[in-house]
């Protein structure tokens, strides 16, 4: 389980695996091997080095460097362009965010699980830098 500020998430699933913010679980988690002991982000049932189906997936602290940054100007809605960033974490794992103008490669960065859902529609949830 994961608190916030304002309320404490439940990060399993329905069936027992850990929740992240792709099932609507404000949460950002790395999978961990524990036969080789390789870190990755997202979800996978094998480990992608050595097959091994004995994954944990673990809350990432949601810190690290910026190593690439990009603009995609396709517009969403009608909005500003979207930045997009690869940020390498600290446990390991290279994570694509969006990310805000001005960001820049080699910044140190948190990043937060943030809603971009309109009113009335279902919750659309993204790693974004801060």
């Amino acid at each position: 389980m994961t608190t916030g500020a304002d309320r404490t998430w439940n990060l399993a699933s329905p069936d027992g695996t850990p929740s992240d913010w792709t099932d609507g679980t404000p949460a950002l988690l790395v999978s961990h091997c524990e036969a080789c002991g390789r870190k990755w982000y997202l979800r996978r049932p094998a480990c992608p080095s050595c097959g091994g189906a004995r994954i944990t997936r673990i809350p990432a602290a949601g810190r690290g460097h910026v190593a690439a940054v990009t603009v995609a100007h396709r517009r969403v809605r009608g909005g500003d362009p979207i930045g997009i960033a690869l940020v390498d974490l600290e446990e390991g794992v290279r994570v694509m965010t969006r990310c805000r103008r001005g960001t820049t490669v080699g910044q140190a960065v948190s990043i937060a699980i943030v809603s971009l859902n309109e009113p009335g529609e279902t919750s659309s949830l993204v790693p974004m830098v801060l």
